[in-house]
């Protein structure tokens, strides 16, 4: 219910401090290198994420899922593929998929949620960018492709 995801994904070498679920935690770096997939990452209802998984080939599933959350750069790298980014009825986005090649599928959807940047850098594909009753997007695909 209430998180706050700083950077999720970014960097060659990895350290793992506290990876863990449940009521209070804090999460420092969680899944950081070359070629790493996350499943889920810091879920629970009192959470934070510094960094979750960085690197130039990285697979995210969920990325901060609940009824509150902000996430501030999900997925920034190379190579990347976000499945979903900040999923639930409140939720900030900042940065979501930036870099030279990204996919993008879901990027924030959900009742109420804010878009800084979805998908910003010269290769990108996205599906649905901030779908629901009430959003606002800022800037959605900016590059040259």
């Amino acid at each position: 219910p209430s998180k706050s995801v700083q950077s999720c994904g970014i960097g060659p070498s990895q350290s793992v401090q506290s990876c863990g679920i449940g009521p209070s935690q804090s999460v420092q770096s969680c899944g950081i290198g070359p070629s790493q997939s996350v499943q889920s990452c810091g879920i629970g209802p009192s959470q934070s994420v510094q960094s979750c998984g960085i690197g130039p080939s990285k697979s995210v599933q969920s990325c901060g899922i609940g009824p509150s959350q902000s996430v501030q750069s999900c997925g920034i790298g190379p190579s990347k593929s976000v499945q979903s980014c900040g999923i639930g009825p409140s939720k900030s986005v900042q940065s979501c998929g930036i870099g030279p090649s990204k996919s993008v599928q879901s990027c924030g959807i959900g009742p109420s949620k804010s878009v800084q940047s979805c998908g910003i850098g010269p290769s990108k594909s996205v599906q649905s960018c901030g779908i629901g009753p009430s959003q606002s997007v800022q800037s959605c695909g900016i590059g040259p492709s």
